[in-house]
Parts: structure tokens; C-alpha cells; sequence
């Protein structure tokens, strides 16, 4: 397999400092995977493409498809902060984890990877570092890519991109499946397996000379099989567990002025939302076998446990800068829900924010 081209000293970061740079001038630890490496490995996850970057462990808890954390320079995974097309992607609803098993690489087209603490630019979420998955340039083009394999693996693209003086539109939908295997061996087992289906889309407009309008979102939806463990003996043992997550956001912005302008300004408003449900079953007869079916049994024990967490978050945030580059009015609101589940349902919203 011939080997690609290691040139990267003139590839422009953004994440390391908030503000354009090429990665030999930049002061942080930064790796970038662009698109060629990305279709040159294609692995069907994110994930798999993360590892292969310095001073990060990813860890699966399962087969594909189950919870991943990535831990950069040994933080933990909710000190990695995940941006995706922009958004900040940490998940509320599992503490604040970037939930990186639901990443399908159809939608990217360049990942940065900055190592090392970066709260004094991204906050307390940066502990560890920032990854950043961004989808698809604003050049027209598109694309259609197919996949198949042993194990029932299944997966399917599709991106496009249009572009003009005017502004561009771009989006892409990934959608993979594999039946996955029975891990235990036995005659008749539970295979574990898992779907993934994703989409994002961007779009730019330059309303004017000294105005730009833009929106993103994305969507990621998950169905992931796993075995648990015995409410009795604790062992780990062949179950019908299964969980479902869904992380959707969307951000809209404007910029007026420019370099040249005495004025200029961004005003942006951002809405995330997270859903996670899981299936626990514990069914199975006198000898400890899983039963055939979630939710029946033959002289043993059942414990069947359905549960759900959600939360959603939205933030504004208006930057005003005059041509010296002194920021003379800049403030960030973001609400949050206090406790949405659906035993207890939504308790209300907290809010915070600074100007300066």
C-alpha cells in the first residue's frame, strides 16, 4: 500500500487558537486528519481514525457501536471537547461525554486534534484537549459510496456541496449497520450489534459585502447490543441489553464588517438537544441461559429495566469588535434544563451569562 504524503507544516488550524493558523506556527500540539487520509484508511467510525493520533487512548466498552471515551494526555473523556461543524457536541445527558460511538466518518472531511489543556480559550470542557470534526469544504461536488462485508456490515453515503459567489450549501447522510457476533459462543446466542444513521448540512450567504449568514446542524442517531451482566452473580453473561441515543443541534449566525470596516460583529444563537434510552433485560431460566426472548422466562429470574435521560441546551452570543481589535461589548447566555427524564419530566431552566 503506498504510503501518503506527509506534508502539513502549511495546513491551517483553527482550533489550536480561535483565529487562523498554519500548524508550524502554532504553539499547541495539533494533529490533522484531512479528507485524503480519511478516505485512504476508511474506517466507519470516527473513532478509529482518533486513535491513530499521539498522546490519545480510545476505549470501546463493547463491540462497534457501544459508549467510547477518548482520553487525551490521561484527562478523562468529559475533559475532551468535541466540536462538530462548530457546535460544541459533549453530551448533557451522560455527563457531559463526548459520545464519540455515534461519529460515523461519512460526514467528515477534516479532523483537528489539539492535546493539551485548553480552558483558558475553550473552558473547563478542554481539560484534556479539542477535537474538531468538521464535514464537508464549501466547493461543489458530490458523491455516492456504498460498503458491504462479513458479520452483515452494511454501509451507505451520500454528500454534495453547491457553491457560488453568493454562498454554498453542503450536506451529507451516513447510514451503517453490522449484525455483530455472539461473543459467548453458544448454540443459538444473542449476536450484538448496531445501527448508525447520520446527517449534517451547512449553508452560507453573503447577503451583502459587509453581511454573511449562515446556519449548520447535524444529527446523530444510534441502536447499539451489548451483554451485561447477572443481577445475582455479577458475571458477565449473554443479555439482550440494547441502548438508543440521539444528539441533534443546530447554530445560525451573522457577521457584519469586515478587516477594512471600523465595525464589525457576530451575533449567534445555538440549540442542542440529547436523548439517551436504554434497554436492560435479565431474563434467563434455572441454568442461567438467556431466555429466547427480552422479557420472558422458564423458572427463573426477570428483571427488565427501561430508562431514559434527555436534556437540551441554548446559547446567544454577541461579539462586537472595533478596527483596533478591542472587544468593547461580547456576551454569552446559555440555558440549560435542570432535570428531564421520564419518571420525573422537565423540572425548569437555568440560565448564566457574562458580558464584558
Amino acid at each position: 500500500m503506498p504510503a501518503l504524503p506527509i506534508d502539513t507544516a502549511n495546513q491551517i488550524v483553527i482550533t489550536a487558537s480561535r483565529a487562523p493558523q498554519t500548524e508550524a506556527r502554532t504553539p499547541a500540539s495539533v494533529s490533522i486528519i484531512d479528507d485524503a487520509e480519511i478516505e485512504h484508511l476508511g474506517p466507519p467510525l470516527v473513532a478509529a481514525l482518533i486513535r491513530l493520533t499521539p498522546s490519545v487512548a480510545v476505549a470501546t466498552s463493547g463491540p462497534a457501536g457501544s459508549f467510547t471515551e477518548v482520553r487525551i494526555r490521561g484527562a478523562e473523556n468529559n475533559h475532551t471537547l468535541l466540536f462538530i461543524d462548530g457546535i460544541r457536541a459533549n453530551d448533557p445527558a451522560s455527563g457531559d461525554f463526548s459520545r464519540f460511538e455515534l461519529l460515523n466518518a461519512d460526514l467528515a472531511s477534516r479532523i483537528e486534534v489539539v492535546r493539551g489543556p485548553q480552558s483558558a480559550l475553550w473552558g473547563s470542557d478542554a481539560i484534556g484537549g479539542v477535537i474538531s470534526v468538521n464535514g464537508l469544504d464549501d466547493t461543489a461536488g458530490h458523491s455516492l459510496a456504498g460498503e458491504a462485508g462479513s458479520f452483515g456490515f452494511r454501509r451507505a453515503s451520500a454528500s454534495g456541496s453547491i457553491a457560488s459567489a453568493k454562498g454554498s450549501l453542503s450536506g451529507a447522510l451516513g447510514w451503517q449497520r453490522s449484525t455483530g457476533i455472539d461473543s459467548f459462543g453458544a448454540p443459538g446466542g444473542d449476536r450484538d450489534g448496531y445501527r448508525n444513521l447520520s446527517g449534517r448540512l451547512r449553508g452560507t450567504l453573503i447577503a451583502t459585502p459587509g453581511l454573511r449568514i449562515g446556519a449548520s446542524a447535524f444529527a446523530l442517531t444510534g441502536h447499539s447490543e451489548f451483554d451485561g451482566y447477572d443481577p445475582f452473580t455479577f458475571e458477565h453473561t449473554d443479555t439482550l441489553d440494547n441502548t438508543r441515543n440521539r444528539l441533534a443541534a443546530g447554530r445560525a449566525w451573522a457577521e457584519f464588517g469586515g478587516a477594512d470596516s471600523a465595525w464589525s460583529g457576530k451575533v449567534g444563537a445555538l440549540q442542542f438537544s440529547a436523548l439517551e434510552r436504554w434497554l436492560l433485560c435479565r431474563s434467563g431460566d434455572g441454568d442461567g441461559q438467556l431466555a429466547a426472548t427480552a422479557g420472558s422466562g422458564s423458572g427463573g429470574t426477570q428483571r427488565d429495566v427501561d430508562g431514559r435521560a434527555a436534556d437540551a441546551d441554548q446559547a446567544v452570543e454577541i461579539r462586537i469588535r472595533q478596527a483596533n481589535g478591542l472587544i468593547v461589548h461580547r456576551r454569552h447566555i446559555v440555558c440549560e434544563t435542570l432535570a428531564s427524564d421520564a419518571a420525573r419530566g422537565v423540572k425548569g431552566y437555568r440560565c448564566n451569562g457574562g458580558s464584558g
